[in-house]
């Protein structure tokens, strides 16, 4: 449980500063001269915080074949779409064209893409690190 919670946090804030810069650069593509109110400030969080659920398909315990990792990422990244773009249609601006809509779904691919970039390459340190200590015990033996 530990373990999982740890993990939300990192893809939680990695999301959270990925998300800040897409829709800083969303904007001024879409709309430069758009004033934000203080109560803009709080998307980005609560994007991270929705964005971050369906992470919960990918957190498991036992060992997933290549094939069940491919469908839940593929799952994952169609349900962040869809809640990325509710959202902003529903709760927030809304988005006035398809361009504009196109914009924000590569946007959504991107930000998932670094997210996911960043988790694989801090496993591949984990592992790393765990070899390095592995050959040590084993050394000592």
């Amino acid at each position: 449980m530990k373990e999982t919670m740890k993990k939300l946090a990192e893809v939680f804030l990695t999301c959270h500063f990925l998300i800040s810069v897409a829709i800083g650069a969303c904007g001024m593509i879409l709309g430069p001269d758009t004033k934000l109110g203080y109560s803009d400030m709080f998307v980005p969080t609560l994007m991270a915080f929705f964005c971050t659920l369906p992470t919960l398909l990918t957190i498991q315990p036992e060992k997933l074949t290549t094939k069940q990792i491919v469908l839940r990422k593929l799952l994952q990244v169609l349900m962040v779409e869809a809640i990325v773009l509710s959202m902003i249609h529903f709760g927030f601006h809304g988005i006035n064209s398809v361009g504009g809509a196109f914009t924000v779904a590569v946007s959504v691919l991107l930000v998932f893409a670094g997210a996911s970039l960043t988790d694989w390459g801090r496993g591949c340190m984990e592992a790393e690190d765990l070899n390095r200590r592995l050959a040590r015990l084993q050394k000592g033996m």
